[in-house]
């Protein structure tokens, strides 16, 4: 549905939903404006939702804070195009595998980590 927004706290986010980062002419938080982030100026963070609902696409909002202001970063679902195009399976999801990646990029190592063995 077109109001059915999704809000998560930041680190939150199901492992299963893969999310898009889009740009917003509303963002405020930081000087670049290739994805949106807009502060909140209220417990709802009104703004971030309405620019949400009003952007062909936006689905997610991800509560974030910049030292003592709260912001939501707004992001959008892959089209069904986007996700015949590229495959996401060889990157980590979560934090330790997210670590070891970076690890083994931090050493000249561009492959994903081995994939985990076979379950007994």
């Amino acid at each position: 549905a077109r109001g059915a927004l999704q809000e998560f706290a930041e680190g939150s986010e199901p492992s299963d939903v893969i999310t898009i980062h889009m740009p917003c002419k509303e963002s405020n938080v930081f000087k670049i404006k290739c994805k949106c982030h807009i502060y909140c100026s209220d417990s709802r963070c009104s703004e971030a939702r309405n620019v949400c609902l009003r952007t062909n696409g936006c689905r997610y909002l991800i509560r974030r804070r910049r030292g003592n202001r709260e912001f939501m970063t707004l992001k959008r679902a892959p089209t069904p195009q986007e996700l015949a195009s590229f495959d996401i399976s060889p990157y980590p999801t979560a934090w330790d595998d997210a670590a070891e990646y970076k690890r083994r990029f931090d050493l000249g190592h561009f492959s994903p980590p081995p994939p985990p063995p076979p379950p007994p």
